[in-house]
């Protein structure tokens, strides 16, 4: 399972650590404790943050192989490609250079 630092999860959500401190001081989004009692959140916790605030958040589709594509944010891998991701709700974004490596292999492809 996917953990974050307080300072990886508040970069991945677009708050400032000191929010998610308070949030967590105040229950409205509590964080887990390791046993030396430090903070950390996990994958889930940034799905259900996303789901929770219906906050838009962009995130790329990452082709892992033939038809088979993973989203950067949450790391769901789906055999299509769509607008937003089905488990954490980002909105998706095409990288340039992703592009031109998928049209080169598909050049590629089509001269064979």
């Amino acid at each position: 399972m996917n953990t974050f630092k307080p300072r990886d999860f508040a970069e991945k959500i677009g708050v400032s650590v000191s929010t998610l401190q308070r949030w967590d001081r105040e229950g409205i989004l509590s964080a887990k404790r390791t046993p030396t009692d430090r903070r950390y959140y996990t994958q889930t916790d940034v799905e259900d943050y996303f789901r929770s605030t219906n906050k838009t958040h962009d995130a790329r589709w990452i082709c892992v192989e033939n038809g088979k594509y993973q989203c950067s944010c949450c790391g769901a891998t789906y055999d299509y490609d769509d607008n937003y991701c089905g488990s954490c709700g980002a909105r998706m974004v095409w990288d340039k250079d992703e592009i031109k490596s998928l049209h080169s292999k598909k050049e590629k492809l089509t001269d064979e």
